[in-house]
């Protein structure tokens, strides 16, 4: 039994169109993908400077503009940039007197700590401390381990000593004895 399948297909354009079209997608998809990179190469570094740029020079116009600050009264404290303000935020913070405990000295005082003194001072003392601990167990760690070795050796002589005393005790009685 034979069997057969006859199938016509009208096509409206002829094959050669549809393969040229098809050709012709592929490599503009491909050129414009191309192009798109190189121009993303070539701009995005000039977009990035020219964006670093504009930021510096506004934080750099923020830092040097002009400002009054007032007390709850309208009576200004400081003029002057607010780099300058924040130097001298800094400035007050660091370099202010402080009492064993870190707090703020107000007034009058003859302490002479500095807040950057003592936070300095804390952390070096903490530091010290932790490293004479630290040297404090391994040198203890040592002298036991050290001490146990001699301990261990010395009764290890003692009963060397005392099996070969009583074995040398037991040899003349039994050449006495006989």
């Amino acid at each position: 039994m034979k069997n057969k399948i006859n199938i016509e297909i009208d096509l409206e354009e002829s094959y050669e169109d549809i393969i040229l079209d098809h050709i012709d997608h592929v490599i503009s998809s491909q050129l414009k993908d191309l192009i798109k990179k190189s121009v993303d190469n070539q701009i995005n570094p000039m977009l990035a400077g020219a964006v670093k740029l504009a930021i510096l020079d506004k934080l750099d116009s923020f830092l040097n503009e002009e400002i009054a600050v007032t007390d709850r009264y309208g009576k200004a404290t400081f003029i002057g940039s607010i780099d300058d303000l924040l130097k001298k935020e800094f400035d007050d913070k660091l370099l202010h007197p402080v009492d064993s405990n870190g707090n703020r000295l107000i007034g009058c005082t003859t302490q002479s700590t500095t807040y950057i003194q003592w936070l300095l001072s804390k952390e070096m003392n903490k530091t010290i401390g932790d490293s004479i601990a630290n040297a404090s167990r391994n040198l203890n760690t040592r002298i036991s381990t050290e001490v146990k070795h001699q301990v261990d050796s010395y009764t290890q002589e003692i009963i060397n000593q005392k099996v070969s005393s009583s074995f040398m005790n037991l040899l003349k009685n039994s050449i006495q004895g006989k």
